[in-house]
């Protein structure tokens, strides 16, 4: 359990710091229309989207806060859905392992899974911040991340590749089941 200051920290620095960069990438991932902007947000958007998966469902490793040290009866958990897409994440983004996808797969996270996650953490976090006791909520850092939905910024997309086949430019992601409405 951590202790008060780490707690307040945590809450005035760095949760509207991951919040505020998930929601910052997947703007960007929303409008950028060069490979390697959209590569470098898609890695962005995913090292902040784990972390916040794992604060909100209490299954942060040993020494890291959970959304359980503010509030015992809070987890969200992950829709079932969204568990092949988290575990796309580690092979694709933050291991260099041998069985990296690689050229055109279905084993890389998708624009479509993307917006699912977004989907998925944005309203789990405004949910957790809202459940704050009035002193805890005291120390959110609302110029950093404001607790309310982020998302109507980003109802209009520009997509970077070809959304009939929802193949970006290079072959970073492929889809063939893209819905830019999903």
């Amino acid at each position: 359990m951590a202790n008060e200051a780490q707690k307040i920290k945590h809450l005035n620095e760095h949760l509207p710091y991951e919040l505020s960069m998930l929601r910052h990438s997947f703007g960007r991932l929303c409008t950028t229309k060069d490979k390697r902007d959209w590569c470098s947000f898609l890695e962005c958007f995913c090292i902040h989207a784990r972390i916040l998966k794992e604060f909100l469902n209490n299954r942060a490793e040993a020494g890291n806060l959970e959304a359980g040290d503010y509030d015992e009866g809070f987890r969200w958990p992950l829709p079932r859905e969204l568990h092949g897409a988290f575990q796309k994440i580690g092979p694709q983004v933050t291991h260099l392992s041998q069985g990296r996808p690689t050229g055109a797969t279905d084993s890389k996270l998708t624009f479509g899974e993307v917006k699912d996650i977004y989907g998925w953490v944005e309203p789990s976090m405004c949910a957790f911040i809202s459940r704050l006791n009035p002193r805890d909520r005291g120390y959110w850092n609302e110029q950093e991340a404001p607790s309310a939905s982020q998302s109507s910024r980003y109802d209009s997309f520009v997509l970077p590749f070809n959304s009939t086949t929802s193949t970006l430019a290079g072959s970073v992601f492929v889809s063939s089941t893209f819905d830019r409405n999903k």
